[in-house]
């Protein structure tokens, strides 16, 4: 029988495994960290490197990023399924970010990637009738409108500085590879042979 009270031998979790956290930061399993963007010795976190690489920024030598994902959605990698119609339009990770070089991160189609936000091209139109009573339903006004007898304007609405969905916060963490095991035992895993 499964006891859901027992721990998860942390073997079982591919190094790299982002996963939503609902406890505070001081509670954080050892071996995992928030995506916070921090940036990383490759030879500290030589497992996570192995994985992620500067999918998220990094010189590809010496120092990596993790992902950020403060007040951020994921979206699943689009991978020729053509539901991100902008995928073209993905831009690094620390691409704005000053004193970052010589690589900002991956692009486009690629993990790490990351887009602003947008809200679809539409237009809303409201027909205003303009006139003096001779249509059935026109509004009365003075009579005195130039033009043609109606006018087309555009709608402002909503309440944010943002377009989004019902959301709850909760921490993004990743999984380095070193709970309490050595690297030897992590990088094991990497390679397929989680009983080393």
């Amino acid at each position: 029988m499964f006891d859901a009270s027992a721990p998860v031998p942390q073997t079982t979790v591919p190094v790299g495994t982002v996963v939503a956290f609902a406890g505070t930061l001081d509670q954080v399993p050892p071996g995992w960290l928030e995506c916070d963007g921090r940036r990383l010795s490759v030879s500290t976190y030589s497992v996570l490197f192995g994985v992620i690489g500067s999918a998220f920024g990094g010189d590809e030598a010496t120092y990596f990023y993790l992902p950020d994902m403060r007040g951020k959605f994921v979206r699943g990698v689009d991978h020729g399924a053509n539901n991100d119609p902008d995928v073209g339009t993905r831009a690094a990770q620390n691409a704005q970010v000053q004193g970052v070089p010589p690589y900002p991160g991956n692009t486009s189609g690629n993990v790490g990637s990351c887009q602003n936000s947008a809200l679809a091209t539409h237009q809303h139109n409201n027909t205003i009738l303009l006139g003096d009573g001779g249509w059935p339903g026109w509004q009365q006004h003075d009579g005195n409108f130039p033009g043609p007898p109606r006018a087309t304007t555009g709608v402002d609405g909503g309440t944010s500085s943002e377009t989004r969905p019902i959301n709850v916060y909760l921490y993004y963490i990743i999984y380095t590879g070193y709970a309490g095991g050595s690297p030897t035992q992590a990088q094991a895993f990497v390679s397929g042979r989680a009983d080393a």
